[in-house]
């Protein structure tokens, strides 16, 4: 709610653009409200309806995937990090899918893959295991993805807004818009950074909005999200 009166006071959305950052926070509200309830199908339907009125907001921030190689990491209990196969460093297979636990972006039952940009990312994300139980695979792309981006922080979009090369060449008026589309989608990307509090326990409540938006995304044509 706070963040909602702080954009209207600034005073730079049209009442379309308000109109919509106003869907997108009340359908986060509602779907987690509905599946509170039980009721994960309208919350979905919840959240799909706050995405669809930023469709073209979505898609204008569609990340272009620039890195060349993407890295994923395994750890192995026992240290033998060899005894993984190059199959294995894939994501889980479908006809073992009833090992997929739960996580972020990770419906149970549906086997997802997480790759870091680099190795160090992929260390830093599993809480800096022993280096002598790790193995590494490296991917490359072979055509083009569409990944919605989550990865900007708020301050890249304060340094654009005062980048005057910026607006020498682009205009304030197409600086403005972007700024707008990124202040419509930050609920999402806030929504979706919440800290879990009870790592030991089975439903992680900071998971809700994140697997919602998983959903919407594999019946819209994206590939992931980044």
């Amino acid at each position: 709610e706070d963040y909602r009166q702080g954009v209207l006071e600034l005073g730079g959305m049209s009442t379309e653009e308000s109109d919509k950052l106003e869907g997108v926070i009340s359908g986060i509200r509602e779907a987690i409200g509905e599946y509170y309830q039980g009721q994960p199908a309208r919350a979905y339907n919840s959240i799909e309806k706050g995405l669809m009125l930023i469709r073209d907001e979505m898609n204008s921030h569609l990340e272009s995937l620039n890195a060349d190689k993407l890295y994923r990491l395994r750890t192995c209990e026992d240290g033998n990090s060899n005894e993984y196969s190059r199959e294995e460093m894939f994501h889980i297979p479908f006809h073992l899918r009833t090992l997929v636990a739960t996580q972020r972006y990770s419906i149970p039952g549906l086997p997802s893959i997480y790759l870091g940009s680099s190795a160090y990312v992929c260390w830093e994300e599993l809480g800096r295991p022993n280096f002598s139980n790790l193995k590494i695979s490296m991917y490359r792309k072979t055509s083009d993805l569409r990944i919605i981006d989550f990865g900007v922080p708020p301050f890249q979009i304060v340094d654009y807004g005062r980048n005057h090369d910026a607006i020498q060449s682009q205009g304030i008026d197409e600086m403005l818009k972007t700024i707008n589309i990124y202040l419509m989608i930050w609920p999402l990307i806030a929504a979706c950074s919440v800290k879990v509090k009870e790592k030991k326990h089975t439903f992680k409540p900071e998971y809700i909005i994140p697997q919602l938006i998983l959903q919407y995304i594999t019946t819209n044509e994206y590939d992931g999200i980044r």
